[in-house]
């Protein structure tokens, strides 16, 4: 008899491929395309706040992204060579990564290669960026899946034949491939452009390509800087430039998403021609003078060297002080007549306003040859003057000298005029001199003319600093050697000795020396209130108009020696 059989269930259920991937036809042409593809995919990009939000792109975003993506009468770009040049944190590496996502996914058998200014730095800040937009996106990372993501490079879809990837940055890497995109990151800081310019080779036999460099400005006649001229005189290359005419100016306008405290601190602390090109955007000369006449002007003040150590306390008006010293040593063959030995002492103490450090000039002697003998004559003399906390020796034929020092107890060390050495000490001096806290007497004329005439050459990745042509700068190094070696040391800007309070009065926990806010009759014996009521006459000297007393005075401005508790004695 016939049975009624039952479905397989040992066969699979027939299943439908899943239709190839093809973009849509409202992604592909130019800049509305690239607009289109961004209200449907959503990309996101990391923002300030360390998460990822749809990219929403201010105005001027909006038409640099327009300018570089537009197209001709028959649809093909408009530019091969698109140069944003901007200052730093302007969102220019965002930009360009979601260009490279949209012309990948919207492309297919399409190459992009990523060129940073080492292996390291393309992977860090380019891939980086990529890899974060897919990884944040829904629609990305369903299309990208993890395993089309790796080190060096990305896959866009599994079977679109589109790749995003990078290399290592040197000429044996720059040949071989045909590329659609090159996007060339941070220009400015290249060491190299000559792998630049063989890949710009790649894209010769592709249609439609396009270069993406994105950079800060460079310096006058650099190769950003060349690029930008090339791009007045040909219609193929567009160029834009952000740049801001002073710091007014940016608060105003900068992106919303940087710090506007941020930028003034570092405004205070970079070299001026630095923050003019990294934070205003202004492309300056190369070398240029480290000090401005109006700062070293105002440097020059009405006393005479070397400063009687007997006459500092009063000299400071009461306040804490240390003091360094700093030497540059002529060579001991000597080609150029360009070359002096110079000693200089320096006093390092808290303005009375601020406690910012203000930088003073005590002693500054100069010799046309380097004899140890001098030198060491000299550093026991001063020694025994001042009492110096640090002295920074220039190493380059000093290590008879250092050795000497260090057998007679001395605090010495040496300094290395590399340009790495001499990086933070200069920025220091600069940062002084700027903010007007360095001071020295009318008579260190040497000191004075070397300043006007000092340089910083920021062609190298490393700015190096020295004289102008036939002049000098041995007293400007030793002087900054003798801000350097006192760099560890924080001041108060009045120290109180440590004293015995003799006091057995119940009323003694309402003495301003012991947190309270009473000046008691105790006073008049009283060891602490003495020099605390110095010190202040000598700020009042200073400042005559305070609305200060002598126990709020006290509070804010003394700090008592070692920090610790005063001794009771009960």
């Amino acid at each position: 008899m016939p049975t009624n059989k039952g479905p397989n269930l040992s066969r699979k259920p027939k299943t439908t491929a899943p239709p190839p991937y093809a973009p849509k036809p409202e992604w592909l042409d130019g800049a509305q395309g690239f607009f289109n593809w961004c209200e449907d995919v959503k990309p996101r990009i990391l923002t300030k706040r360390g998460q990822y939000i749809e990219f929403q792109p201010e105005p001027w975003q909006h038409q640099i992204i327009t300018d570089v993506l537009s197209t001709d009468a028959n649809g093909d770009f408009a530019h091969d060579m698109a140069l944003l040049i901007t200052p730093r944190r302007h969102g220019k590496t965002n930009i360009y990564a979601l260009i490279v996502l949209w012309l990948s996914v919207t492309r297919q058998n399409h190459t992009t290669q990523v060129l940073g200014n080492t292996e390291q730095h393309a992977e860090r800040v380019q891939m980086k960026t990529l890899k974060g937009i897919i990884r944040h996106t829904p629609k990305l990372s369903e299309l990208i899946p993890e395993p089309l993501i790796q080190r060096h490079m990305v896959k866009t879809v599994e079977t679109w034949g589109s790749v995003i990837q990078m290399a290592a940055v040197n000429m044996s890497n720059a040949f071989g491939d045909k590329l659609n995109v090159l996007w060339v990151g941070d220009f400015h800081a290249c060491p190299d452009t000559g792998p630049f310019d063989a890949y710009q080779a790649a894209l010769l036999d592709s249609e439609n390509t396009l270069c993406l460099i994105d950079s800060n400005p460079d310096s006058e006649d650099g190769h950003v800087h060349t690029l930008e001229k090339d791009a007045g005189e040909d219609e193929k290359t567009y160029c834009h430039r952000i740049e801001y005419r002073d710091f007014e100016h940016y608060r105003a306008e900068a992106p919303s998403w940087i710090d506007r405290h941020k930028a003034a601190k570092l405004q205070r602390t970079q070299l001026e021609t630095a923050f003019k090109r990294d934070i205003l955007g202004q492309r300056t000369s190369a070398v240029n003078a480290l000090f401005q006449p109006e700062d070293i002007k105002a440097c020059v003040s009405d006393f005479s060297m070397p400063v009687p150590p007997e006459s500092l306390s009063d000299f400071f008006d009461g306040r804490k002080f240390v003091v360094g010293a700093g030497l540059d040593k002529a060579k001991a063959i000597r080609l150029t007549s360009n070359d002096r030995t110079v000693w200089t002492v320096v006093a390092k103490t808290p303005n009375a306003d601020d406690g910012e450090p203000e930088y003073w000039v005590l002693n500054q002697v100069t010799w046309d040859l380097g004899f140890d003998k001098r030198i060491k004559t000299q550093m026991t003399e001063d020694y025994k003057r001042y009492g110096p906390v640090g002295i920074a020796l220039e190493a380059y034929e000093t290590e008879q000298i250092l050795l000497w020092g260090l057998d007679n107890n001395m605090p010495v060390e040496t300094a290395q005029p590399t340009a790495q050495g001499q990086y933070k000490p200069f920025v220091t001096l600069h940062e002084v001199v700027k903010q007007g806290r360095l001071h020295f007497s009318k008579d260190c004329k040497h000191l004075e003319q070397e300043m006007r005439t000092f340089l910083v050459d920021e062609s190298t990745k490393l700015p190096t600093f020295g004289h102008a042509k036939k002049c000098h700068d041995d007293h400007v190094y030793s002087l900054a050697w003798a801000i350097w070696s006192m760099r560890h040391k924080e001041l108060a800007i009045y120290e109180l000795p440590l004293f015995h309070c003799e006091s057995k009065s119940h009323l003694q926990q309402f003495c301003y020396l012991r947190g309270g806010t009473e000046v008691l009759s105790c006073g008049q014996f009283c060891e602490g209130h003495y020099h605390c009521r110095q010190m202040y006459n000598q700020y009042k000297a200073v400042h005559p108009y305070t609305e200060l007393t002598l126990p709020e005075f006290h509070a804010s401005k003394v700090k008592s020696k070692g920090g610790g508790p005063i001794v009771s004695i009960t």
